[in-house]
């Protein structure tokens, strides 16, 4: 049998399977919750358990450029936690983003959105308006 290119080890299976939730989660190293994708695929008219490979690639592109955006406006650190009792102990491990981070994500937002033409959602635009 002969494979070409990233499909090379893959369970191309589990790909075609791949849903637009599982790959925009697949996409970031953030814990991403239901609420914020389905957000996500309210505004872009999707729903839950579409196969990513089902949609066109600007849909996809246009969903991650979404995401980088909600991850670009969460909080710059979590903390951990630890649990301790009668013997037992349990530790979550926290995170923190730079500014260069968030950055860097609205940058890659804003290149998605202007591959597909549509604005980019980090610029604050205000009007002024005299009466």
């Amino acid at each position: 049998m002969q494979t070409h290119g990233i499909m090379d080890g893959c369970a191309c299976g589990a790909v075609a399977g791949l849903t637009i939730e599982a790959y925009l989660r697949g996409m970031v190293s953030y814990e991403v919750p239901d609420g914020a994708l389905a957000s996500i695929m309210l505004r872009r008219g999707l729903d839950f358990g579409v196969p990513a490979s089902a949609l066109l690639e600007k849909e996809r592109e246009l969903c991650t450029a979404d995401l980088y955006m909600w991850c670009a406006g969460t909080p710059s650190a979590k903390n951990d936690t630890e649990d301790a009792d009668a013997g037992w102990k349990h530790k979550e491990g926290g995170w923190q983003t730079s500014a260069y981070d968030k950055r860097l994500l609205r940058q890659m937002a804003n290149d998605l959105y202007a591959k597909w033409g549509e604005e980019g959602g980090s610029r604050s635009r205000f009007v002024i308006k005299t009466f």
